[in-house]
């Protein structure tokens, strides 16, 4: 557990998902991908005021700089962190979309079985609807 911690505290090595995270927003706003190789996150906690004990995320380059958000990385590689904000957004969007239809889907499916189950009920009475 506490291996686990300190893979935490001090970054996956690998990347992880903050870092695919923030590859993928600097693709957005016009990068490569690559441009995070060699980064690591850490992860640091709050200890005193009303935020204490909030957890805060921090990009670190291979130079040591430290950077608290996606945009704070794209504006260090001077790319677009608008056009990457817009991305994000139109993604989170079509997920939104996306588990609306599935839930109507859902929804449909039910409410034709309901019907379906209504109708054998009703045909087993010798119930024939006008």
């Amino acid at each position: 557990a506490a291996a686990a911690a300190a893979a935490d505290e001090e970054g996956d090595e690998e990347g992880g998902a903050p870092l695919r995270k923030l590859a993928a927003f600097l693709v957005a706003c016009g990068g490569q991908a690559g441009l995070v190789d060699g980064w690591t996150t850490t992860q640091g906690s709050r200890v005193s005021g009303v935020t204490a004990g909030t957890s805060d995320l921090y990009y670190l380059s291979p130079l040591g700089a430290r950077f608290r958000s996606r945009r704070e990385v794209a504006r260090h590689f001077a790319l677009d962190d608008e056009a990457g904000l817009a991305a994000l957004k139109a993604a989170a969007e079509a997920r939104v979309a996306s588990r609306r239809a599935d839930v109507e889907a859902r929804k449909g499916a039910r409410r034709a079985a309901d019907e379906s189950r209504q109708r054998r009920r009703e045909a087993g009475r010798g119930f024939t609807p006008p």
